[in-house]
C-alpha cells in the first residue's frame, strides 16, 4: 500500500516548500506537518482532527484530499487484529456444581443480613440528616468566589496552561494589564483580543498585537479543545517583536526609514500606479489562488487580520494608505487602480504600503506600492 508519509513529503519538497511555510501557510503546527509525514499518528489529537488536518495538509500540495483520507483509513484497518484463533477455539464451559451451591448459600446469608442493615440505617436516618444539613450551610452561593478563579494574570514570558471557557487572561506587557477573553469553547476556541474576535482550531497558531503598536507581541497556539467539558490549552508567549513599520503623515519626502534588503532576490524598487492634482479614495481587490494569511491596517485606524483560502476575495476601500502583511504573497491577485500588483513568489512573506504621497516637485499625487523590509 502506498506510504501517505512519503507521498505528503515528497509533494513538499517537490513544490520547494517547507514544514515552516507550510506550517505559516496553513496554520497547522509544525509538529504536526511533521508527524502526518513520518505518520506518527498517535502524536496528533483524536481522529477527528487527525483527518481534518490531512485534508488540509492535501489541498494546500494540491492532492486528492479525499485519496489521502482513504489510503489512512486502510492503512487504520490493515494494522487491526483480527482474534479469529480465539473465536475459532473457543471451549464452552459450565460452572463447577460447588460453585453453585457457594452462590446460593451467600444469597442466603445476604438475605438474612439486609434485614439487619435496613434497621440500622433508619436508627441513624436522623444523625445523617442533621450532618448534611451542616454541610450544606457550609456550602458557599453559587458563583460566590467564581470571579477570582475566571481571571488569570500572566506574568510570565511563556505560559502553557488549560483554561475554561469565559475565562479572562491578564496579559503584562509593561504599561498594564491587557485582557484577553475566552469567549466559547467548541470545535474552535472564540477568543476577544484587542485586535477583534477570531476562532482558531486545534494546532493552529497566530501572532497578535495586543497592544495595538503595529507590532506583534504575542504568539498564541491552541494545543488542545475539550469541548465536552468546555477547556483549552493555550500556548501563550509574549516574547517575539514584530518589526517597527514608520509611517510619515508629511506632505513630501515620502516614507521614513523602510529600511533594505541585504538579499538581492528580495530587493525591490518602489512602483508608481496612479497620479492625480487631488488625493482620491482608491479600491485594493485581491483574490486568493491558495491558503494566505493577510493582516492589514487601513488608514491607521481599522486593523484586522483573517485566514483566507482558495477562491475567496478581499476588497478594501482605501482613502490615503493601506499596510499590508502576508503570508503567502505567490497566493493571491491584485489590483489598484486599475493596475495589477506585484506583491511576491509563491512562499514569500511580504510587507507593503499602499499609499498617495507628494511627488519630487509638490505638485500631485502619486499612488504608489512601497516595498517594507
Amino acid at each position: 500500500m502506498e506510504s501517505i508519509g512519503k507521498k505528503l513529503k515528497t509533494t513538499r519538497e517537490e513544490k520547494g516548500y517547507s514544514p515552516d511555510q507550510v506550517a505559516r501557510d496553513t496554520n497547522i503546527a509544525r509538529r504536526f506537518i511533521l508527524a502526518m509525514e513520518e505518520e506518527n499518528f498517535s502524536a496528533l489529537p483524536g481522529d477527528t482532527y487527525l483527518l481534518g488536518f490531512l485534508r488540509n495538509y492535501a489541498d494546500y500540495l494540491g492532492l486528492d484530499p479525499e485519496d489521502i483520507v482513504n489510503l489512512y483509513r486502510n492503512m487504520q484497518l490493515q494494522e487491526q487484529p483480527i482474534p479469529m484463533e480465539e473465536l475459532l477455539h473457543a471451549k464452552k464451559r459450565r460452572p463447577p456444581r460447588k460453585v453453585v451451591l457457594l452462590v446460593l448459600a451467600l444469597l442466603v446469608l445476604t438475605g438474612g443480613g439486609s434485614y439487619l442493615v435496613y434497621e440500622l440505617l433508619l436508627s441513624s436516618n436522623g444523625d445523617q440528616t442533621a450532618t448534611a444539613e451542616e454541610q450544606a450551610a457550609q456550602v458557599p452561593e453559587e458563583g460566590e468566589g467564581e470571579d477570582e478563579e475566571l481571571v488569570f494574570k500572566m506574568e510570565e514570558k511563556i505560559v502553557t496552561r488549560r483554561f475554561r471557557e469565559g475565562e479572562q487572561i491578564l496579559i503584562d506587557f509593561g504599561e498594564g494589564n491587557i485582557p484577553l477573553n475566552i469567549r466559547e469553547v467548541d470545535g474552535e476556541v472564540s477568543l476577544g483580543s484587542p485586535e477583534g474576535e477570531l476562532s482558531l482550531s486545534l494546532g493552529q497558531e497566530v501572532s497578535l498585537d495586543m497592544s495595538l503598536d503595529g507590532r506583534d507581541d504575542l504568539m498564541l497556539e491552541v494545543q488542545d479543545i475539550d469541548s465536552h467539558g468546555g477547556t483549552v490549552v493555550l500556548r501563550l508567549d509574549r516574547g517575539i517583536a514584530g518589526a517597527e513599520i514608520s509611517s510619515d503623515e508629511g506632505e513630501a519626502g515620502g516614507l521614513v526609514e523602510l529600511g533594505t534588503s541585504t538579499v538581492s532576490e528580495r530587493r525591490q524598487e518602489p512602483l508608481t500606479i496612479d497620479r492625480r492634482d487631488t488625493l482620491e479614495p482608491f479600491q485594493l481587490n485581491i483574490e486568493f489562488r491558495g491558503y494566505s494569511m493577510v493582516r492589514y491596517l487601513l488608514d491607521g485606524e481599522i486593523r484586522e487580520q483573517r485566514y483566507f483560502r482558495r477562491g475567496e476575495n478581499l476588497r478594501l476601500d482605501v482613502d490615503r494608505e493601506v499596510m499590508l502583511w502576508i503570508s503567502n504573497a505567490g497566493n493571491l491577485n491584485a489590483r489598484a487602480a486599475g493596475r495589477e500588483l506585484d506583491f511576491g513568489g509563491p512562499g514569500e512573506v511580504a510587507v507593503k504600503l499602499l499609499r498617495w504621497e507628494r511627488n519630487q516637485d509638490g505638485q500631485d499625487y502619486e499612488l504608489r506600492l512601497l516595498p517594507v523590509y
